[in-house]
């Protein structure tokens, strides 16, 4: 009842563009480090009578029982009751830092990561597998790896300091392939496009903060977020 009297009056408000009431936002702790807190912060700017707590976390958190209102998540969907939003999407890259190649060589095709030492990302659902397409076919290529954290940026962390190739969302390293700092291997090579979603509970009516906010996010994220375009054909292919 409380809840439904507090849409009601964010709807009211909503009508003379005041939207109102608190949202409870989870993200992924470097994507949302990246771009959720800065384009959250431009939301209240917009709108300050809404509140947000913004939970950054890599821990799969469920909706109902933890009471958040939208999950940003990266990826397949887990679970298939939960109405999701595309905001944008990505690919993996596949990157090491130039000390780490000239030590240990660099891989001519996915199959010689099989032979190196690779950085394992806990929060990729494949965990010692890189996945690739091939010939519009999809190729699972085992990693080896000495070190696993649950965060990208700790993933970043680790190629820039030299132990290992690593696999990563492309938002991740990108500055740091532009820069040099990192080395992007078989870029002519494509990797599965992951989805970035607002995921919510199914709602009985929208809810205008929580449409007004998933909009926002959208408009700004979409034209940044989008996977590679489709790789070149090799000259022996």
């Amino acid at each position: 009842m409380l809840r439904s009297y507090d849409e009601l009056e964010a709807g009211l408000h909503a009508e003379d563009n005041m939207l109102s009431g608190r949202l409870r936002i989870t993200a992924p702790t470097t994507f949302g480090e990246m771009f959720i807190t800065e384009l959250t912060h431009a939301f209240v700017e917009k709108y300050p009578r809404v509140t947000i707590d913004l939970d950054l976390t890599d821990r799969y958190i469920d909706l109902a029982a933890e009471g958040f209102d939208v999950a940003i998540r990266i990826g397949n969907l887990r679970d298939s009751s939960l109405i999701g939003r595309r905001l944008g999407r990505t690919r993996s890259w596949v990157v090491a830092c130039p000390a780490y190649l000239a030590a240990n060589g660099q891989p001519q095709s996915p199959a010689d990561l099989r032979s190196h030492r690779a950085i394992r990302d806990n929060n990729d659902a494949q965990l010692n597998r890189a996945a690739f397409i091939i010939d519009g076919a999809p190729v699972s290529v085992g990693l080896h790896s000495r070190i696993a954290v649950n965060s990208a940026e700790a993933v970043r962390r680790l190629a820039l300091a030299g132990e290992g190739i690593a696999f990563t969302p492309r938002f991740v390293v990108e500055e740091d392939v532009e820069a040099g700092r990192l080395i992007r291997l078989f870029p002519e090579i494509a990797t599965t496009p992951m989805d970035i979603q607002a995921l919510q509970l199914p709602q009985p009516f929208p809810v205008p903060r929580v449409s007004a906010y998933l909009d926002h996010l959208r408009a700004v994220l979409r034209p940044r977020l989008s996977p590679d375009q489709p790789p070149e054909p090799r000259p022996d292919s």
